[in-house]
């Protein structure tokens, strides 16, 4: 069984499901199942070279996605998405920078603390549009409707699921480490948490109603894939992850490749040989060369240099690997934002296929966000 749009496809049905978000759902149970500190030392080593492959290819390709088009993407863009783009090209990554400089030449702890913040703020933002963007593409794919009622509902309880994770995380006044780099908890209190906490539930119920009724409307279910990525992003990453440190070490890997599957649909497309043929081209392959050789270089050669020439700010070795860490993780954020959308030329021509773009007109999607 293959997916119904061949054209925008890179693989067959259950490894889109896998890749999609099936592999996080299936990782609980076994995860869950291993006895207590099983496995968890051979597990990690896996996890972080699964860096290498995943996650760090997956920050330096949206560089490559963004900047390699740019040009096209700006021509036919709206003016609230050309904004966007000047801002993720340009302005975010200056701001950043200037910021990152100011924290290492001048050994300020305050404004390192306050980066970590913003970055621990985004990672549930953006993780939550990223699983609302695989339910939306995939459903597109197979020509399954999604009113505008349960789009409202799906988006409104991911980013009330985002505020409960962020409220949970921030309950208590204290202070928390990113590699070294010390921030303090916001302290909003349990009670504002376990409001958050039931909101979300509530929030949750009633996605589900609207969903139940486009199921009807449909005559069938959504496919299982997409249900999958939404599930994912929003409940194996952010509400239970941290129920077992394995699935926290394995979070962003899995992450990434949810997000690589659809870089491999539009670098296929780029190749002009969609699905299995796309491996045997060099065309395919050469952008992920070129991004998992950059991501090795920036995330792991530049900061090693940095400690062996001992730049270690505030006495931290891992000070500069930390600020790496949160640029290129909150730039990737706003260049999220900004190319993945159903209003962008190039990703309009690239992720759809023309079958799936026009189903999405004909029933009234508009052209906004995904």
């Amino acid at each position: 069984m293959t997916l119904a749009n061949p054209a925008t496809a890179t693989v067959s049905a259950g490894a889109t499901f896998l890749a999609a978000g099936g592999l996080s759902l299936l990782a609980v149970p076994l995860v869950l199942l291993l006895p207590t500190g099983g496995h968890v030392r051979e597990l990690s080593a896996v996890a972080f070279w699964a860096c290498f492959v995943l996650n760090y290819p997956h920050f330096t390709h949206s560089y490559l996605l963004l900047y390699r088009d740019l040009g096209a993407r700006m021509a036919g863009a709206g003016t609230l998405n050309r904004l966007r783009l000047v801002v993720a090209a340009y302005l975010a990554p200056a701001l950043l920078f200037v910021l990152c400089v100011q924290a290492v030449a001048f050994e300020d702890g305050w404004t390192a603390g306050l980066l970590v913040h913003l970055m621990m703020v985004l990672v549930g933002w953006h993780y939550v549009k990223q699983g609302y963007g695989v339910l939306f593409v995939l459903c597109a794919d197979q020509g399954f409707r999604l009113s505008d009622e349960v789009r409202t509902a799906l988006r409104l309880h991911g980013y009330g699921l985002w505020v409960w994770i962020w409220l949970r995380n921030n309950a208590f006044e204290g202070a928390a480490r990113f590699h070294g780099v010390s921030y303090d908890l916001a302290g909003v209190g349990p009670g504002l948490a376990e409001m958050g906490k039931w909101l979300t539930v509530a929030s949750l119920a009633w996605a589900l109603a609207m969903l139940a009724r486009d199921c009807r409307a449909n005559g069938r279910l959504p496919p299982l894939a997409a249900l999958a990525g939404y599930a994912a992003s929003l409940y194996v990453w952010m509400a239970f992850a941290y129920v077992d440190p394995l699935l926290v070490y394995f979070t962003p890997a899995m992450h990434s490749l949810q997000y690589l599957y659809f870089v491999a649909r539009v670098e296929s497309r780029r190749a002009g040989a969609p699905g299995w043929a796309a491996l045997g081209s060099g065309r395919f392959w050469t952008p992920f060369a070129i991004s998992v050789t950059a991501g090795a270089v920036v995330f792991e050669v530049l900061p090693r240099a940095a400690a062996a020439a001992d730049v270690a700010p505030l006495g931290n070795p891992m000070f500069v690997y930390a600020l790496v860490q949160i640029f290129l993780n909150v730039h990737h954020y706003f260049i999220d934002h900004a190319i993945w959308r159903r209003d962008d030329p190039v990703t309009r021509a690239q992720l759809f296929s023309t079958a799936a773009f026009a189903t999405i007109r004909r029933q009234g999607w508009g052209t906004g966000r995904t």
